[in-house]
């Protein structure tokens, strides 16, 4: 197995336990801000000049609303480390009754939690159509 480096780009603070836990896996920590990454095997350029080659990335993405619907319905919104998402519980319905929230807007970045995020909310809405919605929802 390889190095492994955590890029924080400079925008996440590491307390002292997160770094201890991480140097005990031979993760390194590098702060300075990433400002390209190019080339087949990912070279990441760093603010400071310096630049590494890694033979794999994986990048966590921010996500956001793409438009005002969500707030504008009045669901409750969360600020999180990956972007700002609906809230939702276990059948992916939102704080506003009858509506239903799913993938990278309810906390599934990726397409494989999506999917399944997906089905979560339609069958939430589809036993919602059939049974009504619960009390208090």
């Amino acid at each position: 197995m390889g190095a492994t480096t955590f890029f924080t780009n400079g925008v996440l603070t590491l307390d002292a336990e997160q770094q201890h836990d991480l140097a005990k896996r031979g993760v390194t920590v590098e702060a300075e801000p990433v400002i390209a990454v190019s080339g087949d095997q990912a070279t990441v350029a760093l603010a400071d000049g310096r630049a590494m080659d890694l033979a794999g990335l994986f990048v966590a993405t921010e996500v956001a609303p793409a438009g005002p619907l969500a707030e504008q319905l009045g669901c409750k919104l969360e600020q999180t480390p990956m972007g700002t998402v609906i809230v939702t519980d276990d059948i992916k319905a939102t704080s506003i009754p009858g509506v239903f929230a799913c993938g990278d807007m309810a906390q599934a970045a990726n397409i494989t939690l999506a999917m399944a995020d997906g089905t979560m909310a339609a069958m939430g809405a589809h036993r919602a159509l059939l049974f009504g919605l619960p009390e208090g929802g």
